[in-house]
């Protein structure tokens, strides 16, 4: 097995993607079923999940707009990485 001919589709990191954002929707989901079970009744708590929804909303939508352009299916050679790796981890220091 000759290792520079080993590809990794960058697909790979938008699974990772799906699953955090998967991960962060379920919370988001818990939270506010946490303010409206225990919150006190009021536009202030309307207003708070109003807001965090629409946030919310809005960086999903900007995210996928942004990851949208890229060719997902492009393969990264692992000879491609290891010729840019540097053991400086912090240059400068």
């Amino acid at each position: 097995m000759n290792i520079p001919t080993l590809n990794m589709p960058v697909s790979v990191f938008l699974i990772l993607y799906g699953l955090f954002m998967l991960i962060f929707i379920i919370y988001s989901l818990f939270n506010v079923y946490h303010l409206v079970k225990y919150g006190y009744y009021s536009f202030t708590l309307y207003s708070v999940i109003t807001v965090f929804t629409g946030g919310t909303i809005i960086l999903i939508a900007l995210s996928i707009f942004l990851l949208a352009k890229y060719n997902w299916n492009q393969p990264i050679g692992i000879q491609k990485a290891i010729d840019s790796y540097n053991e400086d981890l912090f240059p400068g220091l």
